[in-house]
């Protein structure tokens, strides 16, 4: 009884583990059967047919989370292919883990177009090499299909593939879909205009009957509302930062080159936009720095034609 509740909550109980692809690249099917509620079926890669890495995060950067994935994917990978990746906390509870797998075309070509999840083979990342195409021993089937019992729920959404399912499977997605998403954006959207109206309704019956008065105050509110709160926090902010240019002077960013373009002074820290080779790297590094309590980035990284990335990270002090 025990066994079967364990199963039934387990991750890998809402997939068919229907394929695997072994160490030299051979596609198989497996004998598992279809659970009576899958949310796709699956194909298990042996750890030979990917090339894998892996990033450690300080956990303070987890609501960087989709800004880091999207910058470690924008990167130029050694090879054409599909990428997936995975999150796991660690341990000591003060890091979290991001590991992304290259699915090269040609594997990726095998996999039947009925297949939704990839499940990557990756119990030793910390080879040598990133890259273990060399060799073509490995894992057998039944080993690999054990992967699938470290499966957590977020890899329900960072190992989906972009593979076209079956039509008729594809229509009753989209339709399910289509049906939850608009009964949500038509709820939305009637509160939305019943509440904008009378708001509207409100504000315009004030200003007819004082229309200049309302005005000029509601302005005057505004202005010294922002000069205030500016004044304030720049006031307790250089009492107690003397020296801005020193604090930045003492982040350690190791051998990472760094070409600043502006810093701009703000009641929390600083916003430092600038260009370098691994702007992910340097908003770690960021974090890192014992005199720091948050680094982020403030806008997406955009690619220089140097190659270098242009950024723009927020530090805020302790």
């Amino acid at each position: 009884m025990h066994e079967n509740l364990k199963k039934l909550g387990s991750v890998n109980a809402l997939l068919w583990l229907k394929y695997t692809i072994n160490a030299a690249g051979e596609l198989e099917s497996t004998e598992r059967k279809k659970p009576s509620f899958a949310l796709g079926t699956a194909c298990v890669v042996a750890r030979q047919q990917l090339w894998v890495i892996e990033r450690t995060y300080a956990l303070k950067l987890l609501p960087e989370l989709k800004n880091l994935i999207n910058a470690e994917k924008a990167t130029k990978l050694p090879l054409k292919g599909e990428v997936f990746w995975q999150f796991r906390l660690l341990s000591d509870a003060k890091k979290f883990k991001l590991t992304f797998f290259v699915l090269p075309s040609a594997a990726k070509e095998q996999i039947p177009d009925d297949c939704l999840y990839i499940i990557p083979e990756h119990d030793r990342v910390e080879d040598e090499s990133p890259f273990a195409l060399l060799s073509t021993e490995g894992s057998t089937q039944a080993e690999l299909l054990k992967t699938a019992d470290t499966l957590s729920y977020t890899d329900l959404f960072s190992l989906r593939t972009k593979t076209q399912v079956s039509k008729a499977t594809q229509k009753m997605s989209n339709k399910t879909l289509g049906i939850a998403l608009s009964a949500l954006a038509g709820a939305a959207l009637l509160s939305t205009s019943l509440y904008t109206e009378y708001k509207l309704s409100t504000l315009q019956a004030l200003k007819l009957a004082n229309e200049p008065v309302v005005d000029e105050a509601l302005l005057k509110r505004k202005t010294l509302d922002g000069r205030g709160a500016q004044i304030e926090g720049l006031t307790v902010f250089f009492a107690e930062n003397p020296n801005v240019l020193n604090k930045l002077a003492l982040i350690d960013t190791g051998d990472i080159e760094v070409m600043y373009d502006q810093v701009v002074i703000i009641p929390t820290g600083a916003q430092l936009r600038g260009r370098t080779a691994n702007a992910t790297a340097l908003l770690q590094k960021y974090s890192e720095a014992e005199h720091v309590s948050e680094a982020k980035f403030t806008r997406a990284l955009i690619k220089h034609n140097s190659g270098k990335e242009i950024f723009s990270i927020q530090v805020d002090w302790k």
